[in-house]
């Protein structure tokens, strides 16, 4: 006698376009995120806000829906080290009225000094805040001089 077991796969993390926006069918997945990221912000070159990442992953830019994408941003940050990618977070400065929030970010490219600026600071706020392990530590270094010294070649040839 044989049996069959039933297997439930997770959907894959898909984007469509809505106009010129993209959404995802999934709502909120690391895929999904990364996705947007490269196929929208790496090729214009801009950075994403957290209210384009809330419209994009949950439908709607909403104070809970931005709540929830900083929330998560921290967990992304460290994946996308594990896939040698680093995401650069910039935090709005303190007595904004927004006590440092996360207010935008993007794959690094070292593409200016806003950009490896904001990563080196980045870098030190998760070590402080204990957010990332040594080894992850490493590797972000290795990413942030690896793109850096590309750049710098490419420049000085």
């Amino acid at each position: 006698m044989t049996t069959t077991a039933l297997v439930e796969t997770k959907p894959a993390a898909t984007l469509v376009k809505v106009g010129n926006r993209d959404r995802s069918l999934v709502g909120w997945k690391y895929a999904a995120v990364e996705a947007h990221l490269f196929d929208t912000h790496i090729q214009k070159g801009t950075w994403c806000d957290v209210g384009c990442l809330a419209h994009t992953c949950f439908s709607r830019d909403t104070a809970a829906n931005r709540k929830a994408v900083r929330q998560r941003l921290r967990a992304v940050a460290r994946q996308m080290i594990t896939r040698h990618r680093f995401l650069v977070v910039e935090y709005a400065p303190n007595g904004s009225g927004t006590h440092g929030e996360a207010h935008r970010f993007k794959i690094y490219e070292g593409a200016d000094e806003d950009e490896r600026q904001a990563a080196v600071l980045q870098l030190d706020r998760m070590r402080q805040r204990r957010e990332i392990t040594e080894t992850n530590y490493e590797a972000a270094k290795k990413i942030l001089r690896v793109v850096t010294s590309v750049e710098l070649g490419a420049v000085h040839a």
